[in-house]
């Protein structure tokens, strides 16, 4: 058995793809949308997999330097494109450097268009 935890978030940032067609994108602005899951065998003594207030502090934290941001001027993405997978491989990052637990996490940069990464 898993028990399988999602939390989502919204924030508004900018983000440019570095190489689009052999030059700089111009900046546009997404609302963004992600979710982070979390996998988890067994419940604690509150009978919880993983406590929903951990995780949005962990979201709070992760995503609040890049809120009304233009991502492609972070220093993290000073040699990459601010691409949707770059950027949703950052936060994936930072919150597994976080979270011991099985994490996925997705990203989407509109209503129809998400990138997922997997453990």
């Amino acid at each position: 058995m898993t028990f399988e935890i999602r939390v989502k978030r919204t924030f508004n940032a900018t983000h440019a793809l570095s190489y689009f067609h052999g030059k700089m994108e111009k900046p546009h602005l997404h609302e963004w949308t992600c979710e982070l899951i979390c996998q988890t065998p067994s419940l604690d003594d509150a009978g919880c997999a993983i406590d929903f207030i951990h995780i949005d502090s962990i979201l709070d934290k992760v995503l609040t330097p890049l809120i009304n941001q233009n991502i492609h001027e972070l220093s993290a993405f000073e040699h990459k494109s601010a691409s949707t997978e770059n950027i949703a491989l950052f936060i994936y990052h930072q919150c597994k450097s976080i979270i011991p637990e099985s994490i996925g996490f997705s990203l989407w940069e509109d209503p129809n268009h998400k990138v997922t990464i997997w453990e």
